[in-house]
């Protein structure tokens, strides 16, 4: 989520002193399977993705395609 939004936010450069390991190894923080898991398919994953209302969800992204003064990231 954080790199995504780095993205989003057009940041060019990240700088950071901990390695994933050292959190691992002196934070007791353990995501490796939060990673086994984005890489695999939807229908694969653990938590299942169930899509909702994407017709009523379209009508508000062209709404907002359409705005002449929507602020672009």
């Amino acid at each position: 989520m954080c790199y995504a939004t780095c993205m989003w936010a057009h940041v060019k450069e990240v700088y950071y002193a901990a390695t994933y390991q050292d959190v691992k190894d002196y934070g007791d923080f353990d995501d490796d399977h939060f990673d086994e898991q984005l890489k695999l398919p939807y229908g694969e994953r653990e938590i299942k993705l169930f899509p909702l209302m994407r017709d009523e969800a379209i009508v508000v992204w062209k709404k907002y395609q359409d705005m002449p003064d929507k602020v672009h990231y």
